[in-house]
This record gives C-alpha cells, sequence and structure tokens, in this order.
C-alpha cells in the first residue's frame, strides 16, 4: 500500500466534496484514503477499518464541516502522534478539537498551528 491520507470529514448521508482534501494530500505526496470509498458503515466493521487506516496514515486532513465521528477520528489520531491538517476553520463550539492540530489557509496554501489563527479566518 502507497503512503496515505485518512480523509475526516462528513461522508456518509451528508458527504463533504473531497476534491480540496485530494489537492492538499497531492502537495504532501500522498493519495488521499477515503472511508466512504473503502469500508461499510456498519459496527464494528466500518470503525475497525477505520482505526485501522488512521493507524497507517501518513497523516489525517479534515475537511470541515465535522460531526461527531469526526471529533474521535481528530482525537485518535492525535493520541497516536499523527499530524493533522485542517482545510479551513472549525465551528466555534468544536473547540476541543482544535488543539495541537495544524491548519491550512485554502486561500494561501500557508499551515499555522490552530491557535495561531482566528477562527474567522479561512
Amino acid at each position: 500500500m502507497s503512503m496515505f491520507a485518512y480523509y475526516c470529514a462528513k461522508c456518509k448521508s451528508e458527504q463533504t466534496d473531497p476534491r480540496l482534501a485530494e489537492q492538499f494530500a497531492k502537495t504532501l505526496g500522498l493519495n488521499l484514503w477515503k472511508p466512504k470509498d473503502e469500508v461499510s458503515y456498519d459496527y464494528p466493521t466500518g470503525a475497525l477499518a477505520c482505526r485501522a487506516a488512521i493507524d497507517q496514515a501518513a497523516c489525517v486532513i479534515c475537511q470541515p464541516p465535522i460531526g461527531n465521528d469526526c471529533s474521535w477520528e481528530l482525537g485518535y489520531a492525535m493520541g497516536t502522534g499523527k499530524k493533522v491538517y485542517i482545510l479551513g476553520a472549525l465551528e466555534i463550539d468544536d473547540w476541543m478539537t482544535k488543539i495541537g492540530l495544524l491548519r491550512v489557509n485554502v486561500s494561501t496554501g500557508t499551515i499555522s498551528e490552530y491557535w495561531e489563527e482566528a477562527d474567522s479566518v479561512s
């Protein structure tokens, strides 16, 4: 399996368009592993496959808006020492998910620690 980035976004009934994340992954020299293309949405099979993919991924790329599953994926990835990139801004009330994340300003391509920028900048 080639090196890949794990894609963290809404991907079941409400899906986020992954093109921006795919473009960013390419700048890192990585393919994008998208759960909607790789796993079934049943428990525990899908959850275990996603956890294994995060373990094998070079990094995680999150594309807001996020839901409960994404919050778990971000926390797990951070806990295992993975770099986690956020494309744009998280909702104000997602404050716990912002600790230690790398924010990608999609307009400029710059990367900074999430807390270095105001939430209103994307």
